[in-house]
């Protein structure tokens, strides 16, 4: 019965709901763009957006007051561990890889078993790797366990052997079943930091381990999309619009309550609504111009970078509009809150206006 529980924390009524109008979407897509039957896309994506998830749900999770219960019961850690990982992966498969499936369903079977098993091997090589780190084991053991991983997973993705997948999760199997360890992540945004920013918000950026792993991760799937045989119109958005969706640093007002309730009293709150507005266009300039620059030297007039530059400025500003007057209230753990619908509006925004910029053909 444990796992209703965890459930619980992770799925709700709201989360179903966007799954509904996301499938909806998904069928729409699907039956106006014809399906490239990519198996190393889907493979690739699933792999990559499974990792994402994963330690988004993980980073939040493990350092939150609810995880204290669930060690005050009589049951092993093991056990508590196992359930977790099963109503994970079940979380994944229904929000995220039943997506993808339906996008790839002229796939061949073997196709679609593949990015099933690589997601449930991401999730236990990704919590136990997590919770080696929140035992504080030393360098060295975090280090192998790191290494591990890396070199597992890139060879199954070079060789794509069903057969080393599997044995991939039967070890990983082993190491859980083997460590009855308690996890629990510190406040890592709380403790001090080498970095030193005058921005406030920047400061709070650089503590947040989430940041870093979802920039590389996004870094990561924009270059898998830049070499995939899509058309141009197709690609430009879709590249722009993986640059957009950025959650902890879009949602930075939003995670902090207590900020709210001292910008609402502040009489020069404005000050702190400048700060986040700056924080935003560092990321959004570098990203976003970084991107228009390859497409400058292989296709695109330098007219395509001044569209860039006008975008980022209204993007960066619609992210502050909707922190400083549809900011997230309702929220428990922080995966809610990044994976709260809100995340979506930006990004379709950004994914209509490259997409009609490029059938005008202003550049």
């Amino acid at each position: 019965m444990l796992w209703i529980f965890i459930c619980r924390d992770l799925f709700s009524r709201k989360r179903f709901y966007f799954l509904g109008f996301s499938l909806i979407l998904v069928l729409l897509i699907r039956h106006l763009i014809p399906s490239h039957n990519n198996a190393n896309y889907l493979l690739f994506s699933a792999t990559l957006i499974t990792l994402v998830s994963t330690w988004q749900l993980l980073l939040s999770y493990f350092k939150s007051e609810r995880i204290q219960a669930y060690y005050q019961l009589p049951i092993s850690n093991t056990k508590f561990y196992i359930q977790f990982i099963f109503v994970a992966f079940a979380s994944n498969l229904i929000e995220r890889l039943s997506l993808l499936i339906i996008l790839f369903s002229e796939a061949k079977l073997i196709n679609l078993i593949l990015p099933i098993l690589s997601s449930l091997f991401v999730i236990m090589s990704s919590f136990r790797l997590v919770r080696c780190f929140g035992a504080l084991n030393n360098k060295v053991t975090n280090l192998l366990s790191l290494l591990y991983i890396f070199i597992s997973l890139s060879l199954f993705l070079l060789l794509k052997s069903i057969y080393l997948l599997l044995f991939m999760i039967a070890i990983e199997w082993i190491f859980i079943l083997r460590d009855d360890n308690f996890l629990y992540l510190d406040d890592f945004s709380n403790t001090n930091h080498f970095l030193k920013f005058k921005n406030y918000f920047v400061s709070n950026l650089v503590k947040e381990r989430y940041f870093y792993f979802n920039t590389v991760a996004s870094v990561l799937f924009i270059l898998i999309l830049y070499f995939q045989k899509l058309p141009e119109n197709l690609k430009i958005p879709l590249l722009f619009t993986v640059a957009s969706t950025n959650t902890p640093l879009t949602s930075l007002i939003s995670s902090e309550p207590q900020l709210r309730i001292h910008l609402r009293s502040l009489p020069k709150s404005y000050i702190f609504y400048n700060m986040y507005l700056r924080c935003l266009l560092y990321y959004y300039l570098f990203i976003n111009f970084l991107i228009a620059i390859v497409y400058i030297t292989s296709s695109h007039s330098i007219i395509f970078l001044v569209w860039v530059g006008i975008f980022t400025l209204f993007e960066s500003a619609l992210y502050l509009f909707l922190e400083k007057y549809w900011y997230i209230k309702k929220w428990n753990i922080k995966k809610e809150l990044w994976k709260h619908p809100r995340k979506y509006i930006v990004p379709m925004m950004t994914y209509l206006f490259f997409f009609i910029l490029l059938m005008l053909k202003k550049f």
